[in-house]
């Protein structure tokens, strides 16, 4: 998985930092919009603002700084501009997430395209057409997403250091206490993480067994015809997806369950800081503003869980596709340096012999002398190696 990470910030720097730089904007509305509570509780309990608390006063003065008076309307409004800002924001941020992400799943797709058509024949001919089939299908699409949610998982960290800020500046006690709570909730979350990835695996494998059932028995419909074997086909298949779509359910379950696992502990740590901020005698105002933030922190943390454990699951994509890149990549077809102009005389085989990675020959000292315009039969049992002559 780290690998996976550390791929994409390599590869695309420039997109994952730009997109950073603007969530950060994000949650500094966010931020602001959370401290431009502290006024109203005040105001709304103290509306003489005799015993203020000083991020009231703060925020006061900088709305009575750019010119606006300090009312609770004024403020009320002060709050609301806050949250359309960051909800605006949010929608850019979205934008531009999404435009990122399909700059690097358009990259992914051709650059693999590529690798692969650079390959030698037996690159194809050694491999399950099914395989490459799901590859482009399927597994370009979970690692594309993955990146998507590598971006989330920084969108999460963000928003979890901002929101953290607030109730660390106003009481650290308080915060430590939460945030121990916190992590104390999520931590059985975190083996889920191993879970996740096995169950990445088999969706992947049993996507490629779907595939190449299909692929097999669209290019061998004359057969099944003839042979009427329908039923047999129709069976495999059924078995087949039915495994997968058993793999994904239980994957895709497990990817929303972890959130929403972790909601209703975000609030008993709530309960647990709204006794520490009692205990270290904080004012209401500020007691109310680092509620908030911390009703808006816990949830974070159960996202960087549960897109942990996303991640892990979407880890067997990216190693399919590296795998076969690489293996594409070793078999390289070095060609374009002799012109075939015209067959001249005969299609001459001398002594040939062949064997795949396993090393047992599939063909063994075979000559063969085909002669210009005449058409010659090869024929043998299944399996005798045919194909990969002609190949």
């Amino acid at each position: 998985m780290i690998q996976m990470v550390k791929y994409f910030s390599k590869r695309y720097p420039l997109l994952l930092t730009g997109n950073i730089l603007l969530l950060v904007i994000v949650n500094l509305a966010g931020v602001a919009s959370i401290f431009s509570i502290a006024p109203i509780i005040d105001m709304i309990i103290n509306p003489d603002m005799s015993e203020a608390s000083g991020v009231t006063q703060a925020m006061t003065s900088w709305v009575s700084g750019i010119g606006l008076p300090v009312t609770l309307s004024s403020m009320a409004l002060v709050f609301l501009a806050f949250q359309f800002l960051k909800s605006g924001l949010n929608i850019i941020a979205q934008y531009c997430f999404y435009r990122m992400k399909y700059v690097v799943l358009q990259d992914l797709m051709i650059g693999t395209f590529k690798d692969f058509f650079r390959a030698r024949w037996q690159f194809f001919s050694g491999q399950q057409q099914g395989v490459l089939y799901n590859t482009f299908n399927r597994e370009l699409l979970v690692a594309g997403d993955s990146f998507g949610t590598i971006a989330a998982m920084a969108v999460s960290f963000i928003q979890l250091c901002f929101y953290l800020a607030i109730p660390f500046y106003l009481s650290w006690q308080v915060t430590m206490i939460s945030l121990g709570a916190a992590l104390l909730f999520a931590s059985p979350f975190l083996y889920l993480s191993k879970v996740s990835y096995r169950l990445g695996q088999r969706n992947t494998s049993t996507a490629n067994e779907v595939n190449v059932i299909l692929q097999e028995s669209l290019t061998s419909a004359k057969l099944i015809l003839g042979f009427g074997n329908q039923k047999k086909s129709i069976a495999n298949l059924e078995e087949a997806f039915a495994a997968h779509c058993r793999a994904t359910m239980k994957s895709q379950t497990l990817g929303i369950a972890t959130p929403q696992m972790y909601e209703p502990l975000a609030l008993v740590v709530v309960v647990i800081a709204l006794f520490a901020a009692q205990r270290f005698a904080l004012p209401l105002a500020e007691m109310g503003v680092m509620l908030w933030a911390l009703r808006l922190s816990v949830p974070a943390i159960g996202s960087l869980t549960s897109q942990r454990n996303i991640l892990s699951s979407s880890f067997p994509s990216y190693e399919q596709i590296e795998m076969l890149r690489a293996r594409a990549k070793s078999m390289q077809q070095q060609s374009g340096q002799k012109t075939f102009e015209r067959l001249v005389d005969a299609i001459t085989v001398e002594n040939f012999t062949f064997c795949y990675d396993d090393n047992s020959p599939v063909l063994q000292d075979v000559s063969l002398t085909i002669p210009k315009g005449s058409m010659v039969a090869l024929v043998g049992a299944s399996g005798a190696g045919k194909s990969t002559l002609i190949d």
